[in-house]
């Protein structure tokens, strides 16, 4: 799982854990092997990434009306469907992607992880960089 951090203020900081982008590209393929109706062949399977503040992630594919669970962070696309090629990992990638925007525009915070203070000095590593929070007089 990779994390994002957003943020909020001066001094909060929320964490978020986010699923692999292999991870996801094997839940696409696996419904990529459904076959489709005729009415469906031109638009493919709708596919959502829905990743919820304690970092369990479902996708959900098919018509969006049937979504009762709303929390989380989100992201859409669509495979092709009828086992056809596609670039999975592209599509995970992107769907990850689209849940992090969420997740850093503020959407879903009410699912959130509390937010933490965080003292000047404390790093936070991303994907292998490590970030200090701004610190007061420097630039």
């Amino acid at each position: 799982m990779a994390t994002a951090v957003s943020f909020t203020g001066e001094r909060e900081i929320k964490l978020m854990r986010f699923p692999k982008i292999n991870d996801v590209a094997s839940e696409l393929r696996d419904i990529n092997k459904n076959d489709l109706e005729p009415e469906d062949a031109d638009e493919g399977i709708d596919v959502r990434l829905q990743v919820y503040a304690d970092g369990q992630w479902a996708v959900r594919w098919g018509s969006s009306d049937y979504d009762q669970d709303h929390s989380g962070f989100w992201g859409a696309s669509s495979v092709p469907g009828n086992n056809q090629r596609f670039d999975s990992k592209e599509i995970a990638r992107d769907l990850i992607d689209q849940a992090k925007d969420a997740f850093a525009e503020g959407a879903g915070f009410e699912e959130a992880p509390q937010a933490q203070e965080s003292p000047e000095t404390m790093k936070i590593e991303i994907l292998g960089t490590a970030i200090s929070p701004p610190q007061p007089g420097r630039k």
